[in-house]
């Protein structure tokens, strides 16, 4: 999209050089030349972005310098020098800042030395007309509002990469609930690197099994075997969450609860059988809506 808005720009250039006096033809073959180097930019970019920025910087320096011979300072086509450092930030990253620094003195000096060396057009045409100041007009505007765009498009990406690594942290921290209990999570977040041993008075662990559940899930479909199991065991986590137990996980058709732990309390064992009392009721219920 870059490489085809700068084509373009450089045709925009070219045909108003034609247009205004065929004795600018020098500027004419200057731009339409400049215009071209970006078509294969896509490719070098593709395969070297610091290459492709490098290489794309000297061009527009170089360009923009002898543009700025041929029709001189007043034109300020040579303002448009300062937009390549702006691109080389977005396309490169912080990570290259040393190249960025580099391009970004080249575009001061680039600007520099256009300006004092080259005040006075070399094609006598376009010396003191009003398309010089129509020139730096566009040049200004066109440089000021490249550089916005380029600062909202960084702007974007920043917003984007921090949307992706939030969405990411959500995902992580799902993942941590759903295999540690909660307390455990939280103190594993708080103190990575210590060793969580504590020492439980009373516990009771349950373990659940569905009876006949191999010969059953053989006869049925993979679909239903799982939305079966899926309805169980989410009607097994309601009962756990409403009796005060730890899931501790399942492996196939079984289920795994604890009562007391990790947090201790005064009744694990009747916790538990109330738990397995209204487990059954519950997994009856399942099996005859299933």
């Amino acid at each position: 999209m870059a490489s085809l808005f700068g084509f373009f720009t450089s045709v925009f250039y070219v045909s108003a050089f034609l247009v205004f006096d065929w004795s600018m033809w020098p500027a004419a073959i200057v731009g339409l030349l400049f215009g071209l180097s970006f078509l294969p930019q896509p490719y070098i970019f593709a395969r070297n972005r610091s290459i492709g920025m490098s290489i794309t910087a000297l061009a527009c320096y170089a360009h923009f310098t002898i543009i700025t011979w041929l029709i001189g300072a007043h034109a300020g086509l040579h303002i448009f020098n300062f937009v390549v450092p702006a691109v080389a930030l977005v396309v490169l990253g912080p990570n290259r800042i040393l190249l960025i620094s580099f391009i970004g003195l080249g575009a001061v000096f680039a600007f520099a030395a256009s300006q004092l060396i080259f005040p006075e057009a070399a094609i006598p045409a376009i010396r003191n007309t009003p398309l010089q100041t129509v020139f730096m007009f566009m040049a200004t505007l066109l440089t000021l509002s490249l550089i916005l765009a380029v600062g909202y498009v960084a702007f974007a990406l920043v917003e984007k990469t921090e949307m992706a690594l939030e969405a990411e942290y959500a995902r992580s921290e799902a993942l941590l609930y759903n295999l540690l209990p909660e307390d455990i999570a939280a103190r594993l977040k708080v103190e990575p690197d210590r060793t969580i041993a504590d020492s439980l008075p009373q516990a009771a662990i349950l373990f659940a099994d569905i009876v006949d559940f191999t010969p059953r899930a053989a006869s049925l479909p993979a679909e239903e075997v799982v939305s079966f199991l899926n309805k169980v065991f989410r009607a097994l986590d309601e009962l756990a969450e409403k009796h005060g137990l730890e899931k501790i996980k399942t492996i196939g058709d079984a289920y795994m609860v604890a009562a007391g732990m990790p947090n201790p309390c005064g009744d694990p064992v009747h916790r538990g059988r109330d738990g397995t009392r209204h487990a059954k009721d519950g997994c009856r219920h399942v099996g005859r809506v299933s």
